[in-house]
């Protein structure tokens, strides 16, 4: 699932039946609180409207609402008196930080790894990594690099002692990459294990939901505010759980049997294909 559908998922099938939650929310009534998303592209509101992200019964989807940050911006100047007592100094509320704050589920704060666009390219090349050092192979990993000076291409590997490779990734963002890639997938002569794609050049970041900049609409000004935001994401942390805090934060189990004994993730989905819709724009993949 994307980070989206994973928050949905905790936030309505999973943190109302653990203590933390009850000591804090104990009024509201599971699948009964909304979620709600703020993200840069406008596109994961239709994700969050797919019938495959839905719990319960009678089904709920699990992300109510998705707000772009251009979305969330015109909703504070519509409904605040004041915008202007906002700055970028402000800080944003943190259930595990500050006054009143809860006793935090989490040990310590690691780097933000991967790209802007959640990341799942850097997270299995280091898991791989990781397990082939276990497994005693003699192995090195390269960083991603652009491909022939394309920035929105990149690619890494983990390598043997020789040099060979034995793992490739790529992250490709943009429809020109998304396109090229495709058309040797279909092809079947690809040869990246994993590939990371984003239709938006620059990734997530750069969505058609983000601010625009404030020194105009022009190339320049949106390349120097994408870099500042990319700046920005590369300096944020995440949190490793206490060892001790693991069951009782989550008490998620990592499969879980439907009737038939099929094992579906917590964490995973699968998508339908939906019918094509006939428009004049159409773009041949």
């Amino acid at each position: 699932k994307s980070p989206q559908a994973i928050v949905g998922t905790l936030v309505k099938r999973v943190l109302p039946g653990s203590m933390l939650w009850r000591k804090s929310f104990e009024s509201l009534e599971p699948l009964r609180h909304v979620h709600i998303a703020v993200m840069p592209c406008y596109d994961k509101k239709l994700e969050a409207a797919r019938g495959e992200l839905r719990c319960g019964e009678p089904a709920v989807a699990e992300t109510d609402i998705v707000l772009t940050s251009s979305e969330l911006l015109e909703f504070l100047r519509s409904y605040i008196p004041n915008p202007e007592l906002f700055t970028d100094e402000s800080p944003l509320d943190d259930l595990w930080r500050g006054p009143g704050a809860l006793s935090s589920p989490f040990e310590r704060e690691l780097p933000l790894p991967g790209s802007p666009s959640g990341g799942y390219a850097a997270y299995l090349l280091d898991r791989l990594y990781q397990e082939c050092i276990q497994q005693g192979r003699i192995v090195f990993r390269t960083p991603f690099e652009s491909v022939r000076g394309n920035v929105d291409l990149l690619e890494a590997s983990i390598r043997d002692g020789d040099g060979n490779p034995l793992y490739t990734f790529a992250t490709a963002y943009g429809f020109r990459n998304v396109r090229n890639i495709m058309r040797k997938v279909k092809g079947g002569n690809c040869s990246y294990d994993y590939i990371e794609i984003m239709s938006c050049p620059g990734g997530c970041t750069n969505g058609g939901g983000q601010l625009l900049s404030r020194e105009g609409a022009g190339i320049g000004a949106a390349r120097k505010q994408l870099n500042e935001i990319n700046e920005l994401y590369s300096s944020s942390s995440i949190v490793s759980p206490k060892p001790s805090s693991q069951g009782s934060l989550t008490a998620i189990p990592s499969n879980e049997a439907d009737g038939e004994g099929h094992q579906n993730s917590m964490y995973q989905t699968s998508f339908r294909v939906l019918p094509k819709r006939s428009v004049a724009t159409s773009m041949s993949w």
